[in-house]
């Protein structure tokens, strides 16, 4: 199961959803708890702001406490698209390359040249018996 050569597409599918999790987590887990602690802040005990937005081409999200920048993260669209694309798109690629050939089938006998087929094969036989008596 664990072999490459031996996943199906459900198999390659669940590593892509995989791997955006890990992704998601490793990338999204800190800024992810720090909102949550943020947004649940009891009142009367400081104000707290998360912004977020497009800013020269880039992807920005700020999350401020008491005035205090708590966490700033910016990435390009580029860069995003990159991490979200290029490892699944090669982990697609050494599945397409590490995949067994496909059993090629065997083609119907087909008569070579010159050969009777069906009853014309029998009307032959027939009359070579015929002229060999």
């Amino acid at each position: 199961m664990w072999s490459i050569s031996r996943w199906r597409a459900r198999h390659l599918f669940a590593a892509w959803i995989a791997y955006w999790v890990v992704l998601a987590a490793v990338r999204l887990g800190r800024p992810a708890l720090l909102a949550l602690r943020l947004v649940n802040t009891p009142e009367g005990h400081g104000n707290a702001s998360i912004s977020g937005g497009f800013d020269g081409g880039q992807l920005k999200v700020t999350m401020i406490q008491n005035g205090v920048t708590q966490w700033v993260g910016a990435t390009s669209f580029g860069t995003l698209a990159l991490w979200l694309t290029v490892p699944p798109l090669l982990l697609w690629l050494v599945w397409l390359m590490r995949r067994p050939a496909p059993v090629p089938t065997r083609p119907p006998e087909l008569p070579g040249p010159g050969l009777p087929t069906g009853a014309a094969r029998e009307s032959t036989r027939d009359s070579i018996r015929d002229r060999v008596r």
